[in-house]
């Protein structure tokens, strides 16, 4: 929380320490899908919003409505466990049912299309600027933000973290500004909900499983 607040008030996100970094296999990036392609049969890929640790997020819009939303899958190592990809779904679905919040990013539902675990969020269109979250708004600041601003998106981070702990929620987990959403009318919209929890059961299990197969080959 200190270093929400450090970054809201004027401070460049700082790098991430080297020794919190993921291994280099799994921070390689990927991207399963095109512009064109259709996923579950109902929605077509329109580009790549953005990539991170867990997957990846696509811009969408839903054939017959026209309506666009924000679909998110996760990496193949993170759901190669059974309980792995059981504990995305748990923790995405707690995200669900909080239902709406005006300082939270609406998820919509999880399903399984052709194997893979999706996630569809509301879509939050850039401003003029091309900024959409508190991240874009550091990096392209010039000097400390507003301070009648950053002190109203610290209210609305409150609200919205209170909200999801009367839903359930003990810890956000992944507090960073790229997941501090920031809408055209510039209110504060909080993301990716206990997704980083299950992603660290995803990571121990996957190393129990490397630790074990090299420690069975080794007995050979």
């Amino acid at each position: 929380m200190k270093s929400f607040f450090n970054n809201l008030f004027g401070q460049k996100p700082q790098p991430q320490d080297a020794g919190q970094r993921r291994p280099q296999a799994q921070r390689k990036e990927f991207e399963l899908y095109k512009r064109g392609d259709v996923i579950g049969g109902k929605y077509e890929v329109q580009r790549t919003l953005g990539k991170g640790g867990f997957g990846v997020v696509y811009l969408v819009c839903v054939r017959g409505s026209g309506q666009f939303c924000a679909l998110k899958t996760f990496r193949d190592e993170l759901l190669a466990n059974p309980d792995a990809r059981e504990a995305f779904k748990r923790e995405a679905l707690v995200w669900v049912s909080m239902e709406e919040h005006p300082f939270i990013l609406t998820a919509r539902w999880v399903d399984e299309f052709s194997g893979r675990l999706f996630v569809q969020m509301d879509y939050l269109k850039p401003d003029a600027a091309g900024r959409v979250s508190l991240h874009d708004h550091l990096t392209t600041a010039t000097g400390p933000l507003d301070l009648n601003q950053t002190l109203e998106w610290a209210i609305q981070f409150c609200m919205g973290m209170a909200h999801a702990r009367e839903h359930g929620v003990e810890c956000h987990r992944d507090i960073k500004p790229a997941n501090v959403l920031i809408d055209r009318n510039r209110t504060l919209k909080i993301a990716d909900f206990g997704l980083a929890t299950a992603a660290e059961e995803a990571f121990r299990n996957a190393e129990w499983k490397r630790r074990s197969k090299s420690a069975a080959g080794s007995c050979v």
